[in-house]
């Protein structure tokens, strides 16, 4: 039965996600740009958009949910079973790398600035809080930790798409103009980590 609910909370997050996307946008025009195109409604990054003193940026939107692992607890919890689990910090951090590096490769053919912005949940945030306040990663070298099993066998199942994501991760981050890691409350986005790049 927890499969089938799985399924359903999956699909719920991709929908969640292209949700945000145009959330995302109308927050970017709330602070001054101009959106000149949209994933929604053509192919290229998720949003495309420019100010008066920022040229073209290609924005590649990532938005982190309720994951598949506390799903099943909260499902395991409302029929009655005990549920609970250990999280790890190093998978947390790793996690938030590789999407970042993931924004990276969709948007590497882009003519402009490019911009990776990570949207987690208010409720998800404590996942991110003490990795990202203490500076576990260094953006201008960005590696994996190596030190979590469940990562190893979650970043498997990512080298048909991605067979060199261990060894350009690094790289690939680099070449980004901005990372923003925005923490969402309901329909608001505070910007609460920000990086510049090579090209900012």
């Amino acid at each position: 039965m927890i499969r089938h609910e799985l399924q359903i909370h999956r699909k719920g997050v991709g929908i969640t996600g292209k949700v945000t996307e145009l959330q995302f946008a109308e927050w970017l025009e709330r602070r001054g740009w101009e959106i000149l195109a949209l994933e929604a409604l053509r192919e290229g990054p998720d949003v495309e958009a420019v100010t008066t003193s920022v040229r073209p940026t290609a924005l590649e939107i990532k938005s982190f949910g309720t994951e598949d692992g506390d799903f099943e607890m909260i499902l395991r919890s409302l029929a009655g079973d005990p549920a609970g689990g250990v999280v790890s910090p190093y998978s947390a951090v790793n996690y938030l790398i590789f999407r970042i590096y993931e924004a990276a490769k969709q948007s590497a053919g882009f003519n402009g600035r490019r911009v990776a912005a990570i949207v987690i949940a208010s409720g998800d945030w404590w996942r991110f809080k003490m990795q990202l306040e203490n500076g576990w990663v260094d953006w201008s070298n960005a590696t994996f930790y190596e030190q979590d099993t469940n990562w190893e066998t979650f970043i498997r199942t990512q080298l048909p798409r991605y067979p060199s994501v261990k060894t350009e991760v690094s790289a690939m981050i680099r070449e980004l103009d901005a990372i923003w890691i925005q923490r969402a409350s309901g329909y608001e986005y505070h910007l609460s980590v920000e990086t510049k790049g090579h090209g900012a």
